[in-house]
């Protein structure tokens, strides 16, 4: 991990401060999350959390995406062979609680995959 920069992003109406910093292997992955915290309820309360990994150099990015585009009634599935970043934002105090139990999930079964050369993590029958 290089230097830890910070910075305020404004999402919504709100403001988040965020942390940004690089990890570099072979490739170079930059890395910025931040939250302003619980706001008492849901996505009208204000919460926000955002998430956000970029290509900093070499870095074999790819995405998925299924969801609506605003105004339209059609539902769209979009592959993208390169992405230059990729940015999760969620508003409410449970969509932040989820996004971080999910992240480490995320981060436990990856790094267990990885020590057992890709076989199911040991929890999962």
């Amino acid at each position: 991990m290089e230097d830890i920069k910070r910075n305020i992003r404004r999402i919504d109406r709100e403001f988040i401060k965020t942390v940004k910093t690089e990890m570099v292997n072979c490739n170079r992955l930059e890395v910025e999350t931040g939250t302003n915290g619980y706001h008492g309820g849901d996505t009208g309360h204000g919460g926000r959390a955002l998430v956000r990994l970029s290509d900093a150099s070499s870095t074999d990015m790819r995405c998925n995406i299924l969801g609506d585009i605003e105004g339209s009634i059609e539902t769209y599935e979009v592959h993208f062979s390169h992405v230059d970043f990729v940015e999760i934002v969620v508003g409410g105090d449970a969509e932040i609680e989820t996004l971080i139990d999910s992240l480490e999930f995320v981060v436990k079964n990856l790094k267990e995959q990885i020590k057992n050369k890709g076989e199911w993590p040991k929890n999962i029958q």
